[in-house]
């Protein structure tokens, strides 16, 4: 692990993150895979830059094998939701927004796909994963519209529905026909994830 100090902050590279861009460059074989990165760098920077508005430290910047993750220091967790929902919504809408740019504006062939790396990062962390920035959107309006209570009742049946749900994708997807291998290792480490959360 490679971890570097800037101010209050560490950045930490994992040797997973290199080893799956190694691996997404070496199976890809198009531009399409930097532009990905690019995408998740642009989406964390989303972010971070809501963060600093609000004023909200960031503890350690960890790039993973499953992408990039902000840790905030634990005294800082309990946010008004409004701000919190900015936070958790700000990388999907700076991928979105890259996007529409892309697809209003002429641009060459490059720049469209770009705009299309942008679109696959935002809508996959959109989905309604507890671990994604949509489940966490979910979640949060749970706390804000329910008791605490029924809250937790509700995040805990949004975790088993992605339990459930993820599976089921994989075996529809199978019986429609699809053979790519990327999204079955995708789905694999969603309930992978989704367990382990």
């Amino acid at each position: 692990m490679i971890e570097l100090c800037f101010r209050n902050m560490k950045v930490c590279f994992r040797f997973s993150f290199f080893a799956a861009v190694a691996l997404l460059m070496l199976c890809s074989g198009s531009s399409y895979a930097v532009y990905s990165f690019y995408a998740c760098l642009l989406h964390e920077s989303g972010h971070l830059a809501v963060m600093l508005l609000f004023g909200q430290p960031v503890k350690k910047l960890v790039f993973y094998g499953a992408g990039i993750k902000i840790i905030r220091p634990r005294n800082d967790l309990l946010n008004k939701y409004g701000r919190e929902f900015c936070i958790v919504c700000s990388g999907c809408a700076v991928n979105l927004v890259i996007y529409a740019l892309t697809a209003v504006f002429p641009c060459t062939a490059a720049l469209r796909e770009f705009g299309e790396a942008n679109l696959a990062v935002g809508m996959f962390n959109f989905l309604p994963l507890s671990f994604l920035d949509g489940g966490k959107a979910i979640i949060l309006m749970f706390f804000r519209l329910f008791s605490y209570e029924t809250a937790e009742r509700l995040e805990k049946i949004l975790k088993w529905v992605n339990i459930i749900t993820v599976p089921a994708a994989a075996v529809i997807l199978f019986i429609v026909g699809l053979r790519n291998f990327t999204v079955y290792v995708t789905l694999i480490f969603l309930l992978f994830t989704s367990v382990m959360m």
